[in-house]
């Protein structure tokens, strides 16, 4: 049986170990052991060393796998962050035509109704002037006439009934023209408010859109800039 190794010796090199032992008559069972002992640790070591080393690569792989996944992943954010830009400028030119839409079909109105206005005017101050003449022609009749006798203070009652049905059909047709003119109005004024109670609902509706994309945009960034730190 191999006398155990003091702990002095043990602690020492193995060269030392070795000359020590010289003397010993039980070198080679010694030198035998200790050669073993030296050749296992080489052994494991190597054994240990090849291990750390494939776990390390296999590590490696592993984490530029990671990389790769997450560097797509931003890339996909990036490309739905640029849609969404161009989503969002395409509901705010929308939105701006049809603000410019509605302020010219406005000022459109505005200018039929002032034309017309100014139409019925001159009308009513041409069938004002016509009536004027019919008055003072059934006026200067009127005068003629009591200076005629017998049949001639006839035909001047006949002409002034006919002056004045003539004068009385003015002011009908006047009248009509001008009920007809307020009721176009009317019905112009009623189809614009319809027509701006619809552009008005679309206008909120492209605002709600564009304010959840506007949030979708924001928390997109936040979850790219994420992303990007962790890199």
């Amino acid at each position: 049986m191999i006398a155990p190794m003091p702990n002095s010796v043990a602690s020492r090199p193995i060269l030392f170990v070795t000359n020590h032992l010289r003397g010993n008559d039980n070198f080679d069972e010694w030198h035998f052991e200790l050669t073993t002992i030296v050749l296992q640790g080489e052994g494991l070591t190597a054994q240990a060393t090849k291990c750390a080393d494939g776990e390390a690569v296999r590590s490696m792989k592993g984490l530029h796998r990671a990389l790769q996944v997450i560097d797509g992943d931003v890339e996909k954010l990036r490309l739905h962050q640029q849609e969404v830009a161009h989503v969002l400028r395409t509901l705010v030119d929308e939105r701006v035509v049809l603000l410019d839409d509605l302020s010219s079909q406005v000022e459109e109105a505005k200018k039929e109704e002032a034309g017309r206005a100014d139409s019925e005017a001159e009308a009513a101050a041409r069938a004002e002037e016509s009536a004027a003449l019919v008055r003072e022609e059934a006026m200067k009749s009127q005068g003629k006439r009591k200076n005629r006798e017998g049949d001639d203070e006839a035909a001047g009652g006949k002409m002034l009934k006919v002056l004045t049905l003539m004068n009385d059909a003015n002011n009908s047709e006047l009248e009509l023209r001008k009920f007809m003119f307020e009721k176009e109005l009317e019905e112009r004024q009623k189809e614009r408010e319809v027509q701006a109670r619809e552009r008005v609902a679309q206008a909120k509706e492209r605002e709600a859109q564009l304010q959840q994309l506007q949030l979708l945009q924001s928390s997109m960034t936040a979850l790219i800039s994420t992303l990007v730190n962790k890199l």
